[in-house]
């Protein structure tokens, strides 16, 4: 578990995400209410799905295809999705509910979480803070290192 949390309040928005996800070299985090519980999660991931989600360029339907296709700037339509997105708070782009895992649960129960929900970072909390971060990689490093070493002393004393 990281200790060091890194979490966006509630009235934060999707810019504030950004800049802080650019800063911090972080892909996600929780989103806190104003009384510190976890409310929410936004990860970088909910950013791209947003921006591939909505309204593309206009197509002609008539023989004006090929010249709309000349003329059409991608980079256009990114910096006009991005700029529309940029003052959204971040319950709107992210998860509204979060998934949350308690500090003192087992192993097993973080296994059966992370299997079941998909996510790969989960905020643990204890009284209702949230104290640490959970990542899918870290459980996934730590099962294997604990497997090599069951492997490696099997192995030693066959």
């Amino acid at each position: 578990m990281k200790k060091e949390v890194y979490a966006l309040q509630e009235d934060a928005t999707v810019y504030d995400a950004i800049a802080f996800f650019s800063e911090k070299n972080i892909s996600g985090v929780p989103i806190l209410s104003k009384a510190g519980t976890a409310i929410g999660f936004i990860s970088d991931g909910d950013i791209m799905r947003y921006m591939k989600e909505g309204k593309l360029a206009p197509m002609a339907t008539d023989s004006s295809t090929l010249f709309m296709e000349y003329l059409w700037d991608p980079d256009a339509e990114f910096r006009e999705k991005i700029n529309t997105i940029m003052h959204l708070n971040i319950l709107e782009i992210g998860t509204k509910k979060a998934i949350t895992i308690d500090a003192d649960a087992s192993i097993q129960e973080v296994c059966k979480l992370l299997g079941e929900s998909g996510v790969k970072k989960v905020p643990v909390v204890s009284d209702n803070k949230v104290v640490g971060i959970l990542l899918r990689s870290a459980i996934i490093n730590y099962l294997e290192k604990q497997y090599l070493e069951q492997a490696k002393t099997t192995h030693q004393a066959g």
